[in-house]
Parts: C-alpha cells; structure tokens; sequence
C-alpha cells in the first residue's frame, strides 16, 4: 500500500468518525448539535457532500449565538426569535431560546416551549433539568416537585429513582431538597432491600457531610445500621461514616450526642466513630475508656487494642502526656490478655519504653531530672528487650532506642560506640541490609560524638558511595558538609548543604541544611574573630553536644550585646539548647533576641517558637502572652499554618 492512498484512507476513517453523530438532545447549559453528513476526498482532491450545508450553517449560529448569550441576553434573545420564525420546530433551537428567557427572566415563554420539548422528547433529561430550574426560578416549587413525582413513583421502587431526582435537583441547586429526597428515599425502600438502602444512605451522609450537618449525620448513622445485616455492607458504612466524622469542623458539638449513644446501648457498631470523636477533641481519658470497654473477638482483640493505643500516640490534640497516660492504660491491658502473642507483647513492651523515654524527655525539657534509679529501669528494660528478640528487627529497634538514649541524651558516646560494635560481632544478629545500614550510619554518628571527625569522614564517604541513594545516604551527605564547615572549606560546605535543601525539598534534613547554609552565609559578613568563635561552637554541635555549644554562643552574645552576629547566635543557641532539653534556658535565648534585637528578622520568630516550647512545657499562659506579643509588636509577621494550629490549641485549653 503506498503511503498515499494510506494516508488517504486514515482521513477517511476520521471523517466518517467525526460525522457519524446524530442530532442528541440538549442537557445543561450547552446545546449539543449535529455534525455535518459525510464528507469525503477523491483522489483528485475535491471535497464532495453528500446533502445541504444548511444543518450545519444553523448549528455554527446557534454556537455562536451562546456565547453571545452572557454578555449580550437581550440582543441574543432578538435574533433567536427573529431564527424561530424560519425553523419554528428545531428543538435545538427551541432549546436554546428557552434558555435565554430564563436568562432575560421570561419564565412563562421559557416554560411554555419546554414544556411542548418535552412532549416531543419525554426522555430527554436536559429539557427536564432546564424546565425543573425555571420552575424553581418562577416560584412554582410545587409544580416543580410535581415533576420529580414519577421519578420517585411506579411498581418498583428502587435507590435509581431517588438518585436521579437528587441529581436533577442538584443540577439547579436545590441542595436543601436533596437531602429530603434521600430521606423520603430511606422512608419509602422495604428493609429487605438492603443493596438500595446502603446505596441511598451513602449517598444521604455525603449530602449531610457536605451540608455541615453533622449531629444528624451521627443520628441517621446510629438509626440505620441497626436495619443492616450484611457485614461487608455495613462495614463501607461504618468506614465511610467515621471518615466524615473526622471532617468535622466542630467535634465538640458531637459529644453530648456520642455519650448518650454508648456501646451498650446498640450493637456497638458506631463505638469507632463515637471514641474518635473524643480523639478529636482531645479526651484521651474517655478514648482509652471506650477501648477497654468495646467488644471484640477474643482473638483479634489484642492487636486491635495495639492499634487503637498507636493511634492515641499518635493524634496531634492535647498534651503529650495526656495521650501517653490513656495509650498506657490501653498497652497494659494487652500484656494482661491471655491470649497475646509474645511478638506482640514484645511490641507493647517498646511502645511502653519508648514512651517512658518520652515522659523523660519532657521532665528535663521542664527541668524535672529523672534520678539514676528510673534511666538504669529503661536501660534494663531494652535490654531485656534485646535479649528476648535476638535477631529479629524487634531487637535492632530496641537497639538503636538505646544507643540514642547513651549517646544523646545521656552523653556517653563511647558506652553507644561499645554496645553497637558487640552487636555487630554478634553470630545471631540480623544480617537484613537495610538494618544493617542504618546501623553503620549510626557508628558514623558515634564517631561524630567521640570527635573522631578524620575517621567519621571515612565512613560517612564509604556510606554515600556503597548503594544508590537513600534516607542514610542523604544523612550522610549532610554530616560530610558539616565536617567540611570544620576543615574551612565553608564555601564548598554552603553549596552542597544548598544543593542537599534545593534536590530535597520539604524534609526534616533539607531544612536543617538550608538553616545550616544561611547561618553560614551570613557569617561571612562577621569578623574572622567572630567566625572562628562560631567555628568552635559548631565543633561541639556536630559532636553531639548541643548544651555546650549553647554556652559558648550565648556568652559572646551576651558579653557583646551589639555585636551583629548576636541575634543570629541567639537564635541558634535557642534551638540548641532546646535539643538539649534545657527548654527555660531555650526560651530565655529567644525572649533575649526579642527585647534587644526587636528589628531583627528573627526576633517574631524566636517569639513563636518560644511560645510552642512553652506549651510543650505545660506553661499555655506565657505560650498564649508570646503569641499575643507577636501580634502586637510584629503586625506584619505572617500568620503561618503552625501558629494557627498552636492558638487552637491554646483555645482548647483555655476551655
């Protein structure tokens, strides 16, 4: 075949496609035409029809005149009628006048030629839709109702219909009748129809959802599922229900609702969504109650708890300490069950060690030091772990809680640097890759603590070149800029913590990295005195010493108060000291940046994070006092998503 005649034949094929439609009824807003007959070309050239142009010429005018029709109604509407007297029985065009008098507000003569559309085309439903909204528009709403009657009516009765007049209605935005379509929906269907049923409430508690009605979506939740027998249906409603139960704008309001529908009131199969609910407002005590409280097979029960525990852990409402309590309530309970398994008793065992690392945390945050008895308890705890889990990842992780614990927060770097070297010798131990890697990142993390830098370049260079690139590979490229920083290579350091930020975006690292890179930049407008000051108290930072690295920066900014690297140093050594868990020292760091350095682009800064350390600390009136300071003393200071989230916060806690 040449490849002429095959590209002559391919036109073909696209013409005839593109012809091929009849005339379709209008739906909406806009007026579908037909296309023109079959148009083909002979070899020659020549382009032959097979009829008149003349459909064809109205169709382009009719386009035409449409999109003339928001600006220019009247002028519109004129030459419509003017068309009408040559094509008095074109309903494409018909359609379109009875358009523009709804439009120009002649909703008689609209009415009038819909109505007679729809005895020539009954099934046409964009002639129904139109003439349902210019009924609306009239002020007829009974007749407009009326109109939906046979949908809604006839032998069988079934979700189709009543979705259909939801549909029509939504189509003219009559949102407020939908949802009583949907109820009288529900009313209407026999309880055997559990398929329709399901179908039409799905449908109900999205319009509800959307309506913002949400103590009638819990109520109609609560009334209909008892009418359900089948699991897998009634398990869509219940995940669709809890979903839109976590939308809720103001749960609060749900609450009086939720206790009076407790568990044992029903079949128990609303209990998820009413004990998120406490979740989301916080009340952690009554949560992990409804817990305890809620029926499960004996045999799925103890992994569900674990489930329900983490989720506590991990709601970002409330206090800290708040969720930790009610999670370990519900964490005490597994290891009580008979019929745990060990594995997962194993699990809650670290979630319990890992939370009491947490509530130590937060005690020296607050000044609080745990005494010697309760670091040696979690000690003997993980190792206890570690024993019981040789060679498992279980083990590995109560491992690296470990090493985290002796190395960053209890300042024994070479006790970390033992521990972890005896593992590695061990015969049992986990030879899985990704564990192993990130273990040797930490032996990198080791020798950065033990200011072994030469040695941790070393390794942190075998780490980067040894697989493609991963999380401990990006780690590793941000401790080999720091060491740069420390050889005075600070040009070179600033480019590849830039390109670190700007090939990553988003992350923890990347913005650390840029912070790193600023600080770094604007160090070099410092006096070379200052800059080594700066040099010495970043050598203590990269080797796991944030506290004493603090000390140093705040006592040049505080003996030289004018100095121009004073308000980057205290902002710094804020965050510093902050790592440390020293959180009033953190929080003096920043109020000094705001009293002394009010013009400086840091100082609303500090004052928010001073504000959300104290909150952190229990202290939600000075949090509530900074936030207020900001507004007042920085107007301009734009009111990021994070200081939103913390004066809802404070709001809650003020209640």
């Amino acid at each position: 075949m040449s490849g002429n005649t095959a590209r002559w034949l391919l036109l073909l094929a696209l013409l005839l496609c593109s012809s091929a439609g009849q005339a379709q009824e209008a739906k909406g807003d806009t007026v579908r035409v037909s296309p023109p007959e079959s148009v083909f070309t002979n070899p020659a050239g020549r382009h032959v029809q097979t009829r008149d142009n003349s459909e064809s010429a109205m169709a382009r005018r009719l386009l035409t005149l449409q999109r003339r029709l928001r600006r220019d109604p009247d002028g519109v509407l004129a030459e419509l009628e003017r068309f009408r007297e040559q094509h008095p029985n074109n309903p494409q065009l018909l359609f379109l006048l009875a358009r523009t008098y709804r439009v120009t507000g002649d909703y008689e003569s609209g009415e009038r030629i819909l109505r007679s559309l729809m005895l020539r085309f009954p099934e046409a439903s964009g002639y129904r839709s139109e003439l349902l909204h210019m009924l609306f528009l009239a002020g007829k709403e009974s007749e407009a109702m009326a109109m939906l009657a046979p949908l809604l009516s006839g032998q069988v009765i079934d979700s189709v219909r009543y979705e259909q007049a939801a549909e029509l209605l939504q189509q003219v935005g009559r949102y407020d009748l939908v949802l009583d379509i949907f109820r009288s929906g529900l009313e209407a269907l026999p309880q055997d129809r559990q398929r329709d049923r399901q179908r039409l409430l799905r449908s109900y508690l999205d319009q509800l959802s959307l309506a913002g009605r949400s103590r009638e979506l819990l109520i109609t939740l609560a009334t209909e599922l008892e009418n359900f027998t089948n699991e897998t249906m009634i398990a869509r409603v219940l995940l669709q229900g809890e979903r839109l139960l976590e939308e809720v704008e103001n749960p609060g309001e749900l609450i009086a609702i939720a206790d009076s529908l407790t568990i044992d009131n029903s079949s128990g199969l609303l209990s998820g969504a009413l004990r998120h609910l406490y979740l989301a407002v916080g009340d952690f005590d009554t949560y992990s109650t409804r817990v305890l409280q809620t029926r499960i097979d004996p045999r799925r029960r103890p992994e569900w708890l674990y489930n329900e525990a983490v989720r506590c852990l991990e709601e970002k409402q409330g206090l800290p300490e708040n969720r930790r309590a009610a999670a370990e309530r519900v964490f005490l309970a597994i290891l009580e069950h008979d019929r745990a398994p060990d594995t997962l008793k194993s699990r809650t065992r670290l979630q319990l060690v890992s939370m009491a690392l947490d509530t130590d945390g937060e005690k020296r945050l607050r000044g609080e030091n745990p005494g010697a008895d309760d670091v040696t308890a979690l000690r003997l705890d993980l190792k206890n772990l570690r024993s019981s889990a040789i060679g498992t990842a279980l083990g590995e992780q109560a491992l690296l809680v470990e090493l985290h614990l002796l190395r960053d927060r209890l300042g024994r770097p070479a006790e970390a640097d033992s521990l972890l070297r005896a593992w590695f010798m061990e015969p049992e131990r986990m030879h899985d890759p990704h564990t192993v890697r990130g273990l040797e990142l930490e032996l990198g993390e080791n020798l950065m603590a033990l200011s072994r830098f030469d040695a941790a370049g070393d390794h942190f260079g075998y780490l980067l070149e040894s697989v493609e690139l991963d999380v401990v590979a990006l780690w590793s490229k941000f401790r080999l800029a720091q060491l740069q920083i420390l050889a005075g290579e600070s040009i070179a350091a600033q480019d590849s913590l830039a390109g670190l930020a700007a090939d990553h975006p988003g992350g923890v690292l990347a913005n650390d990295a840029l912070d790193l890179a600023l600080l770094l930049a604007e160090s070099a407008m410092w006096p070379e005195t200052v800059q080594e000051f700066l040099l010495g108290a970043l050598r203590l930072e990269f080797s796991s010493r944030p506290g004493a690295a603090a000390e140093r920066l705040l006592a040049f900014a505080t003996e030289f108060p004018t100095d121009i690297a004073a308000p980057a140093l205290l902002y710094h050594a804020g965050e510093l000291l902050e790592d440390a868990l020293r959180g009033e020292e953190a929080v003096a760091s920043w109020l000094l940046l705001a009293d002394n350095h009010a013009d400086d682009f840091r100082s609303p800064q500090g004052l928010e994070l001073a504000a959300r350390l104290s909150f952190r600390m229990g202290n939600s009136d000075r949090a509530r006092a900074l936030l207020e300071r900001i507004l007042n003393e920085h107007p301009d200071f734009p009111l990021r998503p994070a200081m939103r989230d913390l004066q809802e916060l404070l709001e809650e806690d003020s209640l």
